[in-house]
């Protein structure tokens, strides 16, 4: 009487943890595809390789990735961006990262007899994560499928076949996002009225559990002078002051600041600084923008800062791009 329960634990420890990976909107990925600048491989796999040189596009079991400007079978399908898309014809296609990713997606499609996808996610010890039923239909419209991973491994190989049997998917489109190693600074310092031109950085890129320190920093600010830093979800250049002024608002809207505190330092001097504690400030503000974090989220941080002799009375430093890891 026991023998199922035996079979339903057994079922439990062998299965992959689905929970990893989840649906993913639409987003652009530090990487993309590049088949417009690709060719066709000697072998199984494109030739120029994928996603800036840092993976491959293959098929298997002596199948070959097809680059097309259209393809006919049970309709006829033009690429989703011109002037190529890829495929394969008769064979699964498999893309390894040569750096796992937090996340994939593109645009797909299919022309065979059978709608849908089979979608497999692996991790970089080739363990399985999740296996995905993907819905395309098969009327030869183009449609966003993405995912990104929501806790565990991250994604170095995706396998891609039709439940139809051979692959008969198309893709195009591809956007993936590779960890960035460290930090980001982008936009430009704006020079306040007494010449400084302040810098922000980060120790680290933060973690969604909080696993390992991460210090916002900025430095060469005016010394005495208040101002606050402040984060977004999304990048943006644009002046802060249309009129004058050197400062850039790199930021876009929504944003959520951090307490107001003084740069210290000596009036008249470059030498103030503000800082702040990623894991501390996160964990005191459940409801903050961008919370809960997860693996693979973007946050970006600039400082604003008092300086009476510009416009607005305020100039900005530059801002830091920070990437959620583990």
């Amino acid at each position: 009487m026991k023998l199922p329960s035996v079979l339903a634990l057994l079922v439990l420890l062998v299965a992959p943890a689905s929970a990893q990976i989840v649906s993913q909107s639409p987003f652009t990925g530090n990487e993309q595809e590049q088949f417009p600048t690709n060719a066709p491989g000697n072998q199984s796999c494109l030739g120029n390789r994928v996603f800036n040189n840092r993976g491959d596009l293959c098929a298997t079991f002596g199948g070959a990735p097809l680059l097309s400007s259209g393809w006919t079978f049970t309709c006829f399908i033009a690429p989703f961006s011109p002037p190529l898309m890829c495929g394969s014809a008769s064979t699964e296609v498999v893309i390894n990262f040569d750096q796992p990713v937090t996340r994939f997606g593109g645009q797909f499609a299919t022309h065979s007899p059978t709608p849908d996808a089979n979608i497999e996610f692996y991790d970089a010890s080739g363990a399985l994560l999740h296996t995905e039923l993907a819905s395309i239909p098969n009327d030869c419209q183009w449609r966003w499928l993405g995912w990104r991973v929501a806790g565990g491994a991250p994604i170095s190989r995706v396998v891609i076949d039709s439940v139809f049997g051979g692959a008969f998917i198309l893709m195009d489109d591809l956007e993936a996002d590779f960890p960035a190693a460290t930090p980001q600074p982008y936009c430009t310092a704006g020079t306040s009225g007494n010449g400084c031109q302040p810098t922000i950085n980060a120790s680290a890129n933060p973690s969604a559990t909080y696993a390992s320190a991460c210090s916002i920093q900025v430095s060469g600010l005016d010394g005495q002078r208040n101002g606050a830093i402040f984060y977004g979800l999304q990048p943006l250049p644009q002046l802060w002051c249309f009129s004058s002024g050197t400062s850039y608002l790199c930021v876009q809207v929504p944003t959520y600041r951090s307490l107001a505190q003084s740069s210290g330092g000596t009036v008249g001097a470059c030498d103030g600084a503000m800082a702040l504690d990623w894991n501390a400030f996160m964990q005191a503000s459940p409801n903050a923008l961008g919370q809960p974090w997860l693996i693979g989220d973007k946050a970006y941080f600039q400082c604003w800062y008092r300086d009476p002799s510009s416009c607005r009375f305020s100039s900005m430093s530059n801002a830091v791009e920070l990437t959620v890891g583990p």
